[in-house]
C-alpha cells in the first residue's frame, strides 16, 4: 500500500531539480511511519462523475458501486456504536444521500452545515496534513512503529476518528466529512495526534494493555491522556480546542463545584461500563456531554507536570487506577 506521502514525493520529483527532489523524497519517505488508504480522491472523482444525476441516483450508485469497492472502510462501520452490522445497501444509500444532495448537506447539532467547498478542502488536505503530523509524532515518540491499518473516507457523520481492534490488529478510520464539520483546519494536527497516540499507547504497554475497553477508569485514562498528549504536541491550542465538543465544555467544568460533582459521580462508576461519560449525545446528570474526557484530561495534566509524555504512555494500568482514584477523591471532598 503506497502512502500519500510517497505519492506526493513521486509527483514532486518531476517538478524539482534532481538534488532537491532526492532530498525531499528521502525526508518525507522516512517520515511516513504509518501507511494508509485515502478514499477521498476516488470519492471526489465519483462526485464529479455523477454531478449531473439526481441526488437519489447518485446515492444509489454509491451504495451499489462505490461502497462495495471499499468494504474495508464501510464494513468496519459496523464497529461503530449505533451501526450494528455491515450497512445494507439501503442504509448506505440513505447515508450517502445526506452528502450527495447539495440542497441538504450534512450537519451535526451545534455546528454549521457542511458545504461542498469545506468538504473538498478537507478532502484535499487530509493526506499532506496527516503526513506532517505523523512525522512530528514520531519525533516525540521515536519508538513509534504504527502497526495499524488507517483509512480516510466519508463516514456520513458516524465518526470523525474511530479506533477499533479485531483479529487482524488495530485500525483507525477517519470520517472526512465529520472532520470538516467538527474541526477547524488549525485543530486537525491535534485530532490526528490524539488518534495516533491511541495506537502508540497500545504499543507502549504491550501485553500489559488491559482488556477494559468501555470501563470508566480505563476510558478516562485512555481518552484523557490522548487528549492531553494532543495538546502538548500542539501547544498553541487551548484545552477547549482539543476537547472539541461541546463548545462550552471547559467553561462549564472549570468550577470547583462542577469538578467536585463529576469526581463524586465518577468514583461510583469507575468499575462500570457507563459510556455516557464519554458520549457526545448523552450526559451524566446535569454535567455536560463528554465530561469523562475533561476529567481524564485534567488527570493526565496533573501527572504531566512532573513526568514526560513517554513516561505517561508506559504507566502501568494498576498504578493508573490507584492514581486516578486518589485524584478523584481529592477533588470530591
Amino acid at each position: 500500500m503506497e502512502s500519500q506521502a510517497a505519492k506526493t514525493c513521486r509527483q514532486g520529483h518531476r517538478l524539482l531539480p534532481a538534488a532537491l527532489a532526492l532530498l525531499a523524497f528521502t525526508s518525507q519517505a522516512s517520515a511516513a511511519v504509518c501507511r494508509y488508504d485515502n478514499l477521498m480522491p476516488a470519492f471526489l472523482a465519483f462526485e464529479q462523475k455523477t454531478k449531473d444525476l439526481s441526488p437519489d441516483q447518485r446515492a444509489t450508485l454509491f451504495a451499489s458501486d462505490f461502497a462495495p469497492r471499499y468494504k474495508g472502510f464501510y464494513g468496519a462501520m459496523g464497529r461503530v456504536e449505533g451501526v450494528k452490522e455491515y450497512p445494507s445497501a439501503e442504509e448506505l444509500r440513505k447515508d450517502a444521500l445526506r452528502l450527495l444532495d447539495p440542497a441538504h448537506m450534512e450537519t451535526l447539532p451545534g455546528f454549521p452545515p457542511l458545504t461542498q467547498a469545506k468538504f473538498e478542502a478537507a478532502a484535499q488536505a487530509v493526506g499532506p496534513d496527516f503526513d506532517k503530523v505523523q512525522a512530528a509524532f514520531s519525533r516525540s515518540f521515536p519508538h513509534f512503529r504504527c502497526p495499524a491499518e488507517i483509512a480516510f473516507g466519508p463516514s456520513f457523520t458516524h465518526f470523525d476518528g474511530h479506533v477499533y481492534d479485531d483479529e487482524n490488529g488495530q485500525h483507525i478510520l477517519f470520517g472526512v466529512d465529520a472532520l470538516a464539520i467538527l474541526h477547524h483546519p488549525d485543530e486537525m494536527p491535534a485530532v490526528y495526534a490524539h488518534e495516533l497516540f491511541h495506537i502508540y499507547h497500545r504499543e507502549a504497554l504491550g501485553k500489559a494493555y488491559p482488556n477494559a475497553d468501555g470501563i470508566v477508569w480505563w476510558e478516562m485514562w485512555r481518552e484523557g491522556l490522548a487528549t492531553y498528549v494532543s495538546q502538548r504536541l500542539n501547544p498553541s491550542l487551548s484545552a477547549q480546542q482539543v476537547l472539541t465538543f461541546p463548545s462550552d465544555l471547559v467553561a462549564r467544568m472549570d468550577t470547583p463545584s462542577a469538578k467536585q460533582r463529576a469526581a463524586r459521580l465518577m468514583l461510583a462508576d469507575l468499575d462500570t461500563k457507563n459510556t455516557a461519560w464519554f458520549d457526545t449525545m448523552n450526559a451524566i446528570s446535569d454535567l455536560p456531554p463528554r465530561t469523562g474526557y475533561y476529567m481524564g484530561y485534567q488527570f493526565a495534566a496533573s501527572l504531566g507536570r512532573e513526568h514526560s509524555l513517554d513516561w505517561l504512555a508506559h504507566l502501568p494500568p494498576a498504578r493508573v487506577k490507584r492514581e486516578e482514584r486518589a485524584f478523584l477523591m481529592a477533588i470530591s471532598r
